[in-house]
């Protein structure tokens, strides 16, 4: 493991456990920094994605908005008889084709 991979590491450790922001590492690994901005300013981004929480104005809205769709685009009942025929054909196929190749 370099030097580089190490000083990682130890970052993601400590953001674990919420004991440092991305300005106090890189203060203190100057050496590194320039190649460490770019890869903690995105894993301190989505470390700060993971507890967001949908607000409950936005769930009403996103409820209502799925509501209308439904009303405005209704799902296609399949006929009952359709749909017994549909599956005995294929029954009927698969015992047939277990037949032929059976026999050979």
């Amino acid at each position: 493991m370099t030097e580089f991979e190490q000083v990682l590491d130890e970052y993601l450790d400590d953001l674990e456990q919420g004991a440092s922001n991305v300005d106090e590492y890189l203060a203190r690994h100057p050496k590194h920094a320039a190649q460490l901005k770019p890869i903690l300013l995105i894993t301190e981004g989505l470390e700060q994605g993971r507890v967001l929480e949908p607000s409950p104005a936005f769930k009403a809205r996103a409820r209502a908005k799925l509501t209308l769709h439904m009303q405005a685009h209704p799902r296609k009942s399949i006929r009952s008889g359709f749909a017994f025929w549909r599956l005995a054909t294929s029954l009927v196929m698969i015992v047939l084709t277990m037949l032929v190749v059976g026999t050979a």
